[in-house]
């Protein structure tokens, strides 16, 4: 009778080699000479965090989105088969050009049900060769099929930006070096292969460097060299289909936003979530929002410093106390997400100066820089 201890370690056993002999065997089969240390860590990350997405759930409000859909001429959308409360319905991955020979927008997570659609689309829409896979960004729901889609097309290049401080990246630049990730400039264009037909428009994918999602962050416009009215946007997750997207920088992302709002796309692909048909419109919606949140900051910290003015000076106010005053009625279990969202936005205000914090860079609290410099409050004394 084995012990609960061994029982334990028998189990965890058994785990590891369940994650560990799909990987020894796609591994063996790749072209590609992946240090099998460096295969066998991605995949199992990727597998892991697969995990716990698809333990998440995904909300039944969400449209439905097919596995397989022609988006526009020459573009199709093929789902990641990956759904969660974070990627909605799954990741949008998508094949560009009309000829044998494709650009993959994003791989998914390199699941078995999306390689296996990814396969019969290439079947059926007659694709022999993927030439690129352009990666949106390291996240493991957009990067982490880049080796199986190697496995079924060798001669893929993968590239992704590769910023110099990749510290807080989930892939380092050594770690995608290894797995034969190449880097990505901003700006650079990739010719779509449209076949033969003297009718097909002449167009490229030109990348566009946009962080605030998170710092290596690409999104691509697919440009008609011939009509620039007819420009498509593939967004990654800096403009979703549904509802907003997380920020680690929400000043980058606001300049990231104008940014493709100035490249005039006509229609988004995102990353997760159905097509967006207007999107002007939606980038203005997004614009719009973070202002709205960025208004209300200030206004809290606007009322409290005009309500001390005359009394005593304040310590100024902590993100937890701003939370509380904009959301009087939000549930505690939304609190701290709340409160992340509020110290973005407390931190770009500070870039800006418009805002400070108050007792040197430790501190929890916050003050409002005043219109007049003579009656500015720092570190709760009256200047």
């Amino acid at each position: 009778m084995l012990s609960p201890t061994a029982l334990s370690g028998l189990a965890l056993a058994l785990a590891t080699a369940a994650l560990v002999a799909p990987s020894l065997r796609r591994q063996r089969a790749s072209a590609y000479p992946v240090p099998l240390g460096t295969w066998l860590a991605f995949d199992a990350r990727v597998r892991w965090q697969a995990l716990l997405l698809w333990a998440s759930g995904v909300s039944r409000e969400l449209e439905v989105l097919p596995a397989v859909a022609a988006v526009a001429p020459g573009v199709l959308r093929v789902l990641g088969q990956n759904p969660s409360r974070l990627t909605l319905r799954g990741t949008n991955t998508y094949l560009v050009g009309r000829g044998a020979t494709r650009i993959l927008v994003d791989a998914s997570d390199g699941n078995d049900a999306y390689i296996a659609a990814l396969l019969r689309t290439c079947h059926d829409a007659g694709v022999r060769e993927i030439s690129h896979v352009l990666l949106t960004h390291g996240h493991l729901d957009h990067m982490g099929g880049i080796l199986r889609v190697r496995e079924a097309f060798p001669r893929a290049r993968m590239l992704k930006y590769l910023p110099r401080d990749d510290a807080a990246l989930r892939v380092s630049n050594a770690e995608c070096a290894l797995l034969g990730v190449e880097p990505l400039a901003d700006g650079a264009e990739f010719p779509v292969d449209n076949g033969d037909d003297p009718s097909a428009p002449h167009e490229v994918l030109r990348a566009v460097y946009t962080p605030g999602h998170c710092i290596d962050h690409m999104c691509f416009v697919l440009e008609n060299t011939q009509e620039s009215a007819q420009r498509v946007l593939f967004s990654g997750d800096c403009v979703l289909g549904a509802g907003s997207c997380i920020f680690e920088s929400l000043k980058e992302l606001m300049d990231s936003l104008a940014l493709l709002q100035a490249q005039n796309p006509r229609v988004i692909f995102p990353g997760h979530g159905p097509v967006v048909v207007d999107a002007q419109a939606k980038i203005h919606e997004y614009i719009s929002h973070r202002e709205q949140r960025e208004n209300e900051v200030l206004a809290v910290l606007a009322a409290t410093a005009t309500a001390t003015a005359t009394g005593p000076a304040s310590a100024g106010l902590s993100s937890a106390e701003i939370v509380r005053r904009i959301y009087e009625k939000l549930p505690f279990a939304l609190q701290l997400a709340a409160r992340k969202a509020v110290e973005k936005h407390l931190h770009k205000l500070v870039l800006e100066q418009r805002v400070e914090r108050v007792g040197g860079a430790q501190s929890s609290s916050w003050w409002l820089w005043r219109s007049a410099p003579t009656f500015r409050l720092v570190g709760g004394s009256k200047l």
